[in-house]
């Protein structure tokens, strides 16, 4: 198995996780962004409202469309967003609407966030959008512009353009640890290994992947935790820690079999942190090691 495959295994081990988060968490699509710099732009017949103007990487933002267009006018009616550069800080989200049929309604996916084709004479809609900035977003500003039309005449919006922010991630600081104790076998040696994962903040983690290097001796790995894999041909164990609070830890344990010793011979395991979100702020403490000796082709001591 390779290192991409124990990956895309991970993430399959990840999803139901997820899942269990989306239906428990009144917050699922993120952490709600302060609301300090909430923005209003209106034109004629539109009011649109940012729950704000800056957000880390994760959190979310709330969008809402007020449409009023009265019925001598009988044209298109669309409303976009566009991003200088064309890097929209929105993940994709469909809106929900209060009001008569849309053609389209979504935000972060191309310039147009909603339409409303079919439509003729007045009529009155709101949209809500609860999007969120993507996790991978870079650091920096963005100029945001809305433009519409209503009924097919051209909308002014006051402020047309704003700026809109993508902060520094807060940090999740990981730090990972390995302990290891020798447990002679009828068959043959084993050592028992357990791998840590603490958060220290001081955001929550959202997940780590911690990749544990066995040594060449080892035949065969037992006990691993369901969030957990073994890949015989680079004798690694990868595991995910799931989700921890500023503070909160994890343990995965299971147990590497032996084949026979050299006496004297090193026995040494390397966990380290593979990745991790958000960002990690200090490399130093990724790493743990744990060392055994062989006393005799079937003894081990740690």
């Amino acid at each position: 198995m390779s290192p991409s495959t124990i990956a895309r295994r991970l993430a399959a081990l990840a999803l139901p996780f997820a899942l269990a988060c989306a239906a428990t968490s009144a917050t699922a699509a993120g952490t709600t962004a302060p609301a300090d710099s909430a923005l209003s732009a209106s034109s004629g017949d539109y009011q649109v409202d940012f729950s704000t103007t800056s957000a880390e990487p994760g959190e979310a933002v709330e969008v809402t469309v007020t449409l009023d267009k009265p019925a001598y006018r009988q044209g298109t009616t669309a409303l976009w967003l566009t991003a200088d550069g064309g890097s929209m800080p929105f993940s994709r989200t469909d809106c929900t609407s209060e009001g008569p049929g849309l053609s389209n309604c979504r935000l972060g996916k191309g310039s147009e966030i909603a339409g409303w084709y079919s439509l003729r004479g007045a009529f009155h809609s709101v949209l809500h959008f609860r999007t969120t900035v993507p996790e991978d977003a870079a650091p920096g500003t963005r100029t945001l512009t809305l433009t519409a039309l209503s009924g097919g005449a051209e909308q002014t919006f006051s402020p047309e353009s704003f700026a809109f922010t993508v902060l520094p991630a807060t940090p999740a600081d990981v730090v990972v640890g390995l302990k290891a104790s020798s447990t002679p076998l009828a068959l043959g040696t084993g050592i028992d290994y357990v791998q840590s994962t603490r958060n220290l903040g001081p955001a929550p983690l959202a997940r780590a992947t911690v990749i544990t290097d066995l040594p060449a001796e080892v035949t065969s790995v037992t006990g691993l935790p369901d969030d957990c894999l073994y890949d015989g041909e680079t004798r690694q164990v990868a595991c995910d820690s799931g989700a921890l609070s500023a503070g909160g830890a994890v343990e995965h344990s299971f147990r590497a079999h032996l084949g026979p010793l050299a006496p004297a011979s090193t026995l040494t395991a390397t966990a380290t942190r593979t990745g991790s979100a958000p960002v990690d702020p200090d490399p130093a403490n990724d790493t743990a090691t744990a060392t055994c000796t062989a006393l005799t082709s079937a003894l081990v001591t740690c």
